[in-house]
């Protein structure tokens, strides 16, 4: 058995679930927390204890916290992510109960997982209906081959991972990406979702190739995944909306993101290890 506590939000608990269904197939999978997960998806092959289920005083963070304890008392197993740029490795250490681990704070961002990943599950057929009745309400074909998707990922980027090089892209990236998509594909409409609507209707509206999504993020997410083509923040969510719009539409599409990732203010790739072979990475 494998336990693992949530730790961000849907993009994370996305590479948490599906690397070690990936990572470990025979494995009993437990996950704590991952109410955003089940948000939007169905048929998941594990045990999920969310958040909502738990009594007030026991969190998944205080949850995580004692299996910390119990795993530095060996009294269970923990598995634990080394990596650097060119290397990646899972390492377990076994405890007294001896088929049980506890996932330390992971991620599973490297090329040496993302590569081979193949989700096990489904969206959820209600979000995908409002997706595609929100396309229409916009007028738009839901599989128009030149549909792409925006994603401006403000919120916590704006200070994350630091005041100094936060990971927020300024909006000069975007118009510079989306002029080289004019350039790429013809007639694109550009779909824009977002954490902070109020700044992308100030720098977005009155644009004829541009429609702002209003939905809440489990629709937005299963808007990207109805669009040909993607401009990425860099964000997990915007990641997984690029895999699977290329999985749903079966085309190689278009897809761009900041060079360097989080790091594109330092020029470091962040996390080390992350780039995807099928994005166009862009200063």
């Amino acid at each position: 058995m494998i336990i693992i506590v949530e730790n961000g939000r849907l993009g994370n608990q996305l590479f948490q679930y599906v690397s070690l269904r990936n990572l470990f197939p025979d494995q009993r999978l437990v996950l704590l927390g991952f109410d955003d997960l089940v948000g939007v998806a169905t048929s998941l092959d594990a045990t999920v204890i969310g958040a909502k289920k738990l009594p007030p005083w026991l969190t998944p963070s205080r949850l995580g916290r004692l299996l910390h304890v119990l795993t530095a008392l060996r009294l269970v197993g923990r598995i634990r992510e080394v990596k650097s740029e060119s290397l990646y490795e899972l390492k377990k250490q076994k405890g007294f109960f001896q088929t049980t681990y506890v996932v330390e704070q992971s991620f599973f961002q490297h090329r040496s997982v993302t590569d081979r990943l193949e989700p096990d599950f489904s969206f959820r057929p209600a979000l995908l209906t409002q997706a595609e009745d929100w396309l229409l309400w916009q007028s738009v074909a839901p599989k128009q081959e030149n549909l792409v998707f925006v994603h401006v990922r403000r919120g916590d980027f704006l200070h994350w991972p630091n005041l100094e090089n936060p990971a927020v892209l300024d909006l000069e990236w975007y118009e510079r990406t989306m002029n080289h998509a004019r350039q790429q594909i013809q007639s694109p409409l550009f779909l824009v979702v977002t954490d902070d609507l109020y700044y992308a209707q100030d720098v977005f509206r009155g644009q004829e190739d541009v429609r702002i999504s209003t939905n809440d993020s489990d629709v937005d997410f299963a808007l990207m995944s109805l669009c040909a083509h993607g401009i990425l923040s860099a964000s997990s969510f915007a990641w997984w909306g690029a895999y699977f719009s290329r999985q749903k539409n079966k085309t190689p599409g278009l897809y761009f993101a900041p060079k360097y990732w989080v790091g594109h203010r330092t020029m470091r790739w962040y996390p080390p290890g992350f780039e995807t072979n099928w994005i166009a990475y862009r200063e």
